[in-house]
């Protein structure tokens, strides 16, 4: 695999095959199933209407997330802040592995055995990481070196070209940005985009089937990775 915007490669046995995962949308169900619970709590506890709260969540995950932002979209005071990021943080952190996509774990154990597999996610570095720390039930299978924390403004494909050595790399990424992106600039990496039928809407649908794959559950993604 050629990179015209070569960067440092990891260290990758020529016969090795990677399988790239992102994290939100893709092997954790975030917004519906993971964060509802803290948000419903946010807003009993403010006395604010879930729909201020959701909508405010809404916009603050538009771009790069952080619990500060949250906090000052929605008014409230920085000394009651602390004590409530405290309490949503102990709710998500109980709730991680349970909000997993449906049988993720047992894809991913599968892949294992065949295909190196790596993390790379985008957002806040710090909010990115405690919430791997979270999802304990996805800690066997990304080495440490192997889990990468970019920024929205940062570059995914950077991070795939990391292992361009490999004999095979396939990329697993809910957003059609990132995988144009990696596209763009590999065009030998398969591309598989999981589309989640409880996600309900997906906003762009232009790319499915033709510049990627799509799978709807975690048995049709190890299905496309395993194809030779």
């Amino acid at each position: 695999m050629s990179d015209p915007n070569p960067v440092e490669t990891m260290e990758v046995q020529p016969e090795e095959i990677v399988d790239v995962f992102d994290l939100d949308h893709t092997l954790l169900d975030t917004e519906r199933r993971w964060f509802r619970p803290a948000l419903e709590w946010l807003a009993a506890y403010t006395k604010l209407q879930n729909s201020v709260v959701d909508e405010r969540f809404a916009e603050c995950n538009r771009t790069t997330f952080t619990f500060e932002k949250l906090f000052v979209a929605l008014d409230i005071a920085q000394r009651y802040s602390d004590r409530i990021e405290v309490q949503l943080r102990g709710t998500l952190s109980i709730r991680a592995n349970g909000c997993l996509y449906p049988r993720v774990v047992e894809m991913l154990e599968d892949r294992s055995s065949v295909a190196r597999l790596v993390l790379v996610t985008a957002g806040d570095e710090a909010w990115q990481r405690w919430k791997f720390e979270q999802l304990t039930r996805l800690h066997p299978y990304f080495r440490v070196g192997d889990r990468h924390f970019v920024p929205l403004d940062g570059s995914k494909a950077d991070r795939v070209a990391l292992y361009r050595g490999a004999s095979r790399v396939s990329f697993v990424d809910d957003s059609p940005r990132w995988l144009d992106e990696v596209r763009g600039r590999f065009p030998m990496v398969r591309l598989v985009r999981p589309v989640w039928a409880s996600d309900g809407v997906v906003e762009d649908h232009s790319g499915d089937g033709k510049h990627w794959d799509v799978a709807c559950s975690a048995p049709e993604i190890n299905a496309i990775l395993s194809r030779p």
